[in-house]
C-alpha cells in the first residue's frame, strides 16, 4: 500500500464508498536534477513493479480522487517526475501517478514461495485465542457487530492486517476491540503468494450447478463466501426470478497464469496474487446477453444489497474507471 494513502470505510454509505483523507505533509518532493515534470522525454523510462498490497493511481501529483488500484506485483512503465511520484506513460492507466514508494524494482517473478506449514488455515480449538492475518490482494474487508452475516457492518480493516482475538465459532473471530470478523479473510501468513492458487479442496465449497453461466466450468469459492453466495442469490432471484449466474470462482494457480499470459496486467492479476486465487473472487455472467450490465436492474440490486451479504465490486472496477469491471465481486465478510 501506498504508505501515504490513509483509508476508512464507511459502512452503509454506498456501494464502494472510501472516505479518502488527504494526510498532513506534502507530496511534492523536489524534482530529480535534469528532470521535467511535464516531459517523458526529460526522464528515463523505467519498468518497476507494486509492492505489496497495492498502490493507488491519481489523476496528479496529490493523494486525492484515485481513478483506479493497481495490485501487489502489476507492472508499470514510465517515469519518476520527483522523488516522489512516478508517472505511468503505457497501458490503461497511461497518464496517472502513483507513489514511488509503493513500487519495486525487484521483479516478482524471481521469488518463489512454498506452501506454509502449518497448514495457514488451520485453526485451533473454538474458544482459543489466537493472531492471523487479513488475506485480500487489494480490499478492505468488513466486520460486523456480532457473530452473524445479519449484524450491523463495522469499521473496515486493510489488507495484510495482524489481528488478534477469540474464536467464537469457526467461521467468525471476536477481535480485542469487540468487532467480529469472519475466518474466511484470515490466515497466519499475510504472504498470500503462499498458498494463492494452491488452496486446500476442504477450504472450498462448489456452488450449485443451477447459478452456473452458460458455458461455464463448476466453480466453487471458499467455504463461507459460497453459503453467503448461496443466500445472496436466493435473495436476488425472488425479487428477479432468475439466478445470479456465474461464470467463475475459486481460480487455481494453473489458470491464474493462463489469464495472465492472455491480459496482463491490471486486467488479470499476477499469479499467485489474485483474490479468486484465494476463493474470495467471484466473476458473474459477462458474456453477450448479460443481465448484469452496468445500470441494469439486477447491476443495481447488487451494487445495493451486495454488501449486506458480503460481496462487493470494489470502486476501481465500478463504471467510468480505466479497469471497469461489472462482472467481478469481492467476498468483504
Amino acid at each position: 500500500m501506498c504508505e501515504h494513502d490513509a483509508f476508512t470505510h464507511t459502512p452503509g454509505s454506498g456501494h464502494g464508498t472510501t472516505r479518502r483523507t488527504l494526510l498532513t505533509g506534502a507530496l511534492a518532493g523536489p524534482l530529480v536534477a535534469g528532470v521535467s515534470a511535464g516531459s517523458a522525454t526529460a526522464a528515463t523510462t523505467v519498468t518497476r513493479w507494486v509492492k505489496p498490497p497495492y498502490t493507488d493511481a491519481y489523476p496528479a501529483m496529490q493523494v486525492k480522487n484515485a481513478v483506479g488500484r493497481l495490485g501487489e506485483a502489476v507492472p508499470v512503465t514510465g517515469y519518476f517526475v520527483n522523488t516522489t511520484w512516478f508517472k505511468i506513460t503505457t497501458g490503461k492507466m497511461a497518464g496517472t501517478y502513483v507513489s514511488g514508494s509503493g513500487l519495486t524494482t525487484t521483479n516478482p517473478a524471481t521469488q518463489t514461495f512454498a506452501y506454509p506449514s502449518p497448514d495457514p488455515f488451520s485453526l485451533p480449538p473454538v474458544g482459543s485465542r489466537l493472531t492471523r492475518y487479513v488475506i485480500s490482494r487489494d480490499f478492505y474487508v468488513s466486520t460486523r457487530a456480532s457473530a452473524s452475516f445479519s449484524a450491523a457492518r463495522r469499521t473496515s480493516i486493510a489488507p495484510r492486517t495482524k489481528v488478534t482475538g477469540k474464536l467464537v465459532s469457526s467461521d467468525w473471530v471476536r477481535l480485542d476491540d469487540g468487532r467480529y470478523i469472519t475466518t474466511a479473510l484470515l490466515a497466519t501468513t499475510p504472504v498470500v503468494r503462499a498458498f494463492n492458487g494452491r488452496v486446500p479442496s476442504g477450504r472450498l465449497r462448489a456452488l450449485p450447478a443451477y447459478l452456473r453461466a452458460p458455458s461455464a466450468a463448476a466453480s466453487s469459492l471458499e467455504r463461507v463466501a459460497a453459503m453467503q453466495f448461496i443466500r445472496m442469490d436466493t435473495a436476488f432471484a425472488k425479487v428477479f426470478g432468475y439466478h445470479i449466474t456465474v461464470e467463475e470462482g475459486y481460480r487455481s494457480l494453473y489458470w491464474q497464469k493462463h489469464w495472465y499470459a492472455q491480459y496482463g496486467a491490471p486486467r488479470a492479476a499476477y499469479p499467485g496474487t489474485s483474490n479468486h486465487g484465494m476463493g474470495l473472487a467471484v466473476d458473474i455472467r459477462s458474456g453477450a446477453g448479460s443481465p448484469f450490465t452496468f445500470g441494469t436492474a439486477a447491476d443495481k440490486w447488487l451494487t445495493a444489497n451486495g454488501a449486506g451479504f458480503g460481496f462487493d465490486r470494489s470502486w476501481w472496477l465500478d463504471q467510468g474507471r480505466p479497469n471497469a469491471e461489472f462482472w467481478h465481486y469481492n467476498f468483504i465478510g
